[in-house]
């Protein structure tokens, strides 16, 4: 195995490691080189951090409008990230699914660790040292089996207003689910449900911050019933109804991007449990002492810039 390369970038995360492997059979080798997804001397959370500050602005649209089939951020990171662009004050909400018969988002990398660092956070937030960000928990029960599906809702307290203007009413939107879920009574209470579905969706994406167009793609691409006319006249209302809420004169409309709201502070990063064992791993490999692993406290990538500068 040869050493990693030297290639120089200008990231601030170190160049991912890029090894060539040479595989014998016999008399014939062959060469193969491997560069790893994530760097080896940093971690996952700083690989998500960089990302977004890298895509930021690329095709002239936020890092934090995460689309699954439109991302080149590994898919098991996108649900991290949604949340990680709420602490760095990119997108005013988020939404994370864990309970639900089909859905859980926190079995996925950083999900749950994040949540309970931000409740832990929130929790010990006085009024000399406050956290920007809080949450709260949306339920929703389909009446007709009972079962129960629960978000968690992240978001920045000076947007409480968003959180306040999601539908359905009575704090139940969802977000792996799209409400409200269709009567099976009769047929036309069933299309009213699938109608109401497209609407809210417009409803709601654009509460969020999300583009015309994202939204548009969206609905027009959704796993419904409803025919192609159908699913325009939904959105030609829900943009009527956006255009009302918009002109009330105490709501303010947002649009994801980083610099919306100030990030959260740097410590909330630095003492994620996965992000200082790693700092202790390296210390006890002897890569790092103590006085260095101070130093990182300061430099860590996670001390993210939201202006765009390096971390």
């Amino acid at each position: 195995v040869d050493s990693p390369s030297s290639s120089s970038s200008s990231s601030s995360l170190p160049s991912p490691l890029k090894c060539s492997l040479t595989r014998r059979n016999g008399s014939e080798a062959q060469q193969l080189d491997v560069i790893s997804v994530i760097p080896m001397n940093a971690t996952a959370m700083d690989y998500v951090l960089e990302w977004l500050r890298m895509h930021e602005g690329m095709y002239g649209i936020s890092s934090c409008f995460m689309y699954h089939s439109g991302t080149s951020l590994p898919e098991p990171f996108v649900y991290a990230a949604e949340i990680a662009c709420v602490l760095l004050g990119a997108k005013p909400i988020g939404m994370v699914q864990f309970t639900s018969p089909s859905d859980d988002e926190t079995v996925y990398p950083l999900v749950d660790e994040l949540c309970q660092h931000i409740v832990a956070f929130q929790a010990l937030a006085t009024e000399a040292n406050p956290f920007p960000v809080d949450w709260e928990v949306f339920k929703y029960t389909y009446p007709e089996t009972g079962a129960d599906h629960e978000t968690l809702i992240v978001y920045q307290k000076k947007r409480r207003y968003l959180v306040d203007a999601l539908r359905p009413r009575g704090n139940v939107a969802q977000a792996l689910h799209i409400l409200p879920f269709p009567r099976n009574s009769n047929e036309e209470d069933r299309v009213s449900d699938l109608k109401e579905q497209l609407f809210l969706s417009y409803w709601n994406g654009k509460v969020l911050g999300y583009p015309d167009n994202m939204i548009e793609v969206y609905i027009q691409g959704f796993n419904t019933d409803l025919g192609v006319a159908d699913r325009s006249e939904q959105i030609y209302r829900g943009k009527q109804a956006v255009l009302k809420l918009f002109a009330e004169p105490d709501f303010e409309p947002v649009t994801i991007g980083m610099g919306l709201d100030p990030p959260v502070d740097p410590r909330f990063w630095n003492s994620l449990p996965s992000v200082r064992g790693f700092s202790d791993l390296r210390r006890r490999a002897g890569i790092i002492g103590a006085a260095d692993d101070e130093d990182s406290d300061e430099q860590s990538c996670t001390d993210y810039d939201a202006s765009g500068g390096s971390c």
